[in-house]
Formats: C-alpha cells, structure tokens, sequence
C-alpha cells in the first residue's frame, strides 16, 4: 500500500508541474504541493504554490498519476487538466 513508498517517493507524489500560458501568450512552468486543510468540519485538499507561478496566467495545465486500487502510484496512468482564467482560480495568501 501507500506505506511501501520511500520518502523520495512520497515527496514526489506530493507535488505537481504547472504548466501556464501567460497573458503575454509566453508559456512558464512552475511547482505546486498537495496539501490539506480541515474547513468548518471537512477536508479541503489544495494546491499550494508561488505568486509569480500562477502570476498573470490565462491557462493551466496539470499531469497528474493516478493511484491503483492499492492506493500505489499508477506510473502510465495520468489525468491531465486544463483550466482557463487560470490566475483568478487561486486564492492568494494575505
């Protein structure tokens, strides 16, 4: 199960690639960490990265790996999503 992944791997499987295309029509690439978050009583999992990787982006794009019913990584499995307005969907920190 997820307790037979190393550390290394643990770390790797925390974080993902964005990918944005700026308003400049320029492209950019930057890293984000999963982390969760208890909210009136549920858990909210979030993408936590830097201002200037989302910074003046119109689109995102994130690869991520699917688990096997193990809960292990699938390493040839992959969701990719594609979101637009990409910098409004962030909420950035006060």
């Amino acid at each position: 199960m997820v307790d037979q992944l190393s550390v290394v791997e643990r770390l790797a499987f925390s974080t993902v690639r964005i990918e944005t295309e700026l308003s400049t029509g320029e492209m950019s690439t930057g890293t984000g960490f999963f982390c969760d978050f208890e909210v009136e009583g549920r858990l909210v999992s979030a993408i936590i990265t830097n201002k200037h990787v989302i910074e003046d982006s119109t689109r995102g794009n994130f690869k991520l790996t699917r688990k096997k019913p193990s809960g292990l990584p699938d390493l040839l499995n992959h969701t990719a999503i594609s979101l637009d307005n990409f910098e409004s969907l962030w909420i950035p920190s006060p």
